[in-house]
């Protein structure tokens, strides 16, 4: 096993493992199934890794492509069994994350509420820019739309949310 794909992977781990839990999270609401879906993707990401010692380009990407599918898996019914990395044949090279955020989940949540109200292809857009923090030309190349057409859903949707947080003191989105 080449030791430079390793420690990609290992950092890689260590960048992302936090943005694709709360991810998966808001998608899906549940704290331990995040956890095990988050778990599968860098699994699967490992998997297809050490085969051939492949390189990702863009591996944060790929991360959101196998965290979505494996969302979409899931919600399917799919997903029966999770991947447990003493079933792989290759040693996985990472570091177990202790996430405790807290005050950020909780105010997940409240968004969260909010959002629920926004069409699924909207709410998707709003959950890369806002809760995973990418970039306009990165939700653009996942969503496989154009920069512009980011930009005016995200602010459209910034409008819609701040008529449903009148009432609110909470500021989520600006």
């Amino acid at each position: 096993m080449n030791n430079k794909l390793k420690k990609e992977f290992t950092e890689a781990y260590q960048n992302y493992a936090p943005v694709i839990l709360k991810h998966i999270y808001f998608r899906v609401e549940n704290w331990e199934i995040s956890e095990d879906l988050m778990q599968e993707t860098f699994c699967k990401t490992w998997q297809y890794m050490s085969t051939n010692d492949r390189k990702i380009k863009l591996i944060k990407n790929f991360l959101y492509v196998v965290s979505n599918n494996l969302i979409a898996d899931y919600y399917k019914g799919k997903i029966k069994k999770p991947v447990y990395i003493d079933e792989l044949k290759e040693e996985i090279p990472f570091l177990p994350t202790q996430i405790n955020e807290v005050d950020e989940k909780l105010r997940m949540d409240e968004l969260q509420k909010y959002i629920l109200n926004l069409k699924e292809k909207h709410r998707v857009i709003i959950n890369y820019r806002y809760v995973d923090y990418l970039s306009i030309k990165e939700i653009a190349v996942l969503t496989n739309k154009s920069p512009n057409y980011v930009s005016v859903i995200l602010h459209r949707c910034r409008k819609t949310i701040k008529k449903y947080q009148k009432n609110s003191n909470q500021r989520f989105l600006s």
